[in-house]
């Protein structure tokens, strides 16, 4: 039976860091497919994983939940038929609605079954993201199985007990792994939830048809694409790293860009280097990567103001 992992969480969280993880962790013969979506028409993080050499398979503009419903079945069923994987790990949009993603797993699929539903959250912008978009985070935080904190070394002890407090309020029965992630060991915390569904040991097979989510939001219904944007700059520059700490500060300080969730790209810098930068309020890494393709900048957020960001890259 091949193991499917759902991988959410929000915008910048560090599920792809989460991934390269269990795949550098992996078994030696352990067969891994990665279904990989992307909010945007490119989608930078394959070329991440890229370097992992893994199969991905990759869905581009809009969330899973949106595009992927109608044919997830059938590309389920190909993958399983071509590679014959014992692992498929799914990563939806940072901006897909969980519960959504979710019932999609009550189809029909042979020989596959749910085997953890994990959510990985930034501690350091927990207050600003569920302020402004409560209903996305908390419907990836309740309809979780264990929720994996990020950046826990950025913030104060009493800090970080009061962002899990509040997890806690919002679902009392997850398993919370609150550690930084150089000490977490992903093999284990994908066995915590396997053949498990409320704290009840229960055949998770996608042949189930009463699977269902722990908890749908009963609010008004509401999209991604209705709720958040994305662009694309395409560049040839030369940046120096430099030149992009540069530019995020000048977004950091200048509010007339819009509110900006989410920058990352693969761009050309000297010497022929390609350089890998990701940004989320507050932080912004860079570093060194070999890719295939580089130039795409993908910027994410509400109320953008395109062609000023344009014009900054």
């Amino acid at each position: 039976m091949t193991k499917i992992d759902l991988i959410s969480g929000f915008l910048g969280a560090g599920k792809t860091t989460f991934i390269k993880k269990i795949i550098d962790e992996k078994d030696e013969n352990e067969r891994i497919i990665i279904i990989e979506n992307e909010f945007g028409e490119v989608n930078i993080d394959s070329e991440i994983l890229g370097e992992t050499k893994v199969e991905i398979e990759e869905v581009t503009g809009g969330c899973i939940c949106c595009t992927l419903i109608g044919n997830f079945k059938e590309c389920i069923k190909n993958i399983l038929e071509q590679y014959n994987p014992d692992r498929i790990i799914i990563e939806p949009s940072g901006v897909a609605m969980l519960s959504d993603i979710l019932k999609i797993f009550n189809i029909k699929i042979e020989n596959a079954y749910l085997n953890s539903i994990i959510t990985i959250v930034d501690v350091e912008n927990f207050d600003e993201y569920i302020d402004n978009f409560g209903e996305f985070y908390k419907d990836q935080i309740i309809n979780s199985k264990t929720i994996v904190l990020s950046r826990v070394e950025n913030i104060l002890k009493e800090n970080l007990n009061c962002v899990v407090e509040r997890i806690k309020e919002l679902n009392s029965k997850a398993n919370i792994i609150a550690s930084t992630w150089e000490n977490i060991l992903v093999k284990e915390i994908l066995k915590i939830d396997e053949n498990r569904f409320d704290d009840k040991k229960v055949d998770m097979n996608l042949s189930k048809p009463n699977f269902k989510p722990m908890k749908v939001m009963k609010k008004a219904k509401i999209s991604a694409d209705d709720t958040f944007e994305s662009i694309i700059i395409k560049t040839s520059k030369v940046l120096k790293k430099e030149h992009i700490e540069r530019i995020v500060k000048e977004i950091n300080l200048d509010n007339n860009y819009g509110h900006i969730l989410r920058i990352k790209g693969i761009v050309k810098s000297y010497n022929n280097e390609l350089i890998q930068f990701d940004y989320v309020p507050n932080d912004l890494s860079m570093k060194n990567i070999n890719a295939t393709k580089y130039g795409d900048i993908c910027i994410i957020g509400t109320e953008l103001k395109k062609e000023l960001l344009k014009n900054l890259f």
